[in-house]
């Protein structure tokens, strides 16, 4: 029987490199960490990090500006979804994924961007901390000429990320420029639908 080839694919937090034999892949986490996969599990879903996500004792934990007061479990769009309640160090309180915050991805509520020695004319044009943004807009400080497209040569994929009140969202990769700018795009639309109506949880972008 042929093997269903998975290298290239991203489950949860882990991006499949290579296969490595007895029905294993080698694969990388978001956190940095690598680790050997059983193929099953990837596809069931009962793998979902190299363990970084099974952190016990987490309440009272910091992480970078963040404190862990408590954890829920959400569905969103008939998937669950661990969110951590988090006080940061300026005072403010947010819901952030576990999986943000255990893997460094989210080290703040966003004061930390605003500490950024930005512009008065650019400060102007924020909306609640974030700058609105250009859908389609053309930059020429990457190989795409997309804003928040990326050609990761590593792993030889179109990264596609976006960033919101500080916190940098990596929305996947693709072998195709054209896949991954229609997600980037995508995402642009749920963060300006966040702004224009005043919505102050954390953005879910498809996957």
């Amino acid at each position: 029987m042929k093997r269903n080839d998975l290298t290239g694919r991203t489950f949860d937090l882990l991006y499949v490199e290579k296969y490595i034999g007895g029905n294993k892949y080698l694969c990388q986490c978001e956190c940095g960490n690598t680790c050997e996969v059983f193929a099953g599990n990837l596809r069931s879903g009962h793998t979902k990090s190299c363990g970084c996500l099974k952190h016990t004792n987490i309440i009272d934990r910091r992480f970078g500006k963040l404190t862990v007061l408590s954890e829920k479990t959400k569905t969103i769009a008939g998937v669950k979804r661990t969110f951590l309640v988090c006080k940061c160090e300026c005072g403010s309180v947010i819901e952030v994924r576990k999986d943000s915050v255990i893997s460094g991805q989210t080290t703040s509520c966003g004061c930390v961007n605003k500490d950024r020695d930005i512009p008065q004319k650019m400060l102007e044009t924020f909306v609640d901390g974030s700058q609105p943004i250009k859908i389609g807009a053309m930059t020429a400080s990457n190989k795409s000429g997309i804003v928040g497209v990326n050609w990761d040569k590593s792993r030889q994929k179109w990264q596609a990320s976006i960033r919101y009140k500080g916190k940098k969202y990596n929305l996947g990769r693709y072998d195709r420029l054209e896949d991954a700018t229609k997600v980037r795009a995508k995402a642009e639309e749920i963060v300006k639908a966040h702004i224009e109506n005043g919505i102050t949880g954390e953005p879910v972008f498809p996957k």
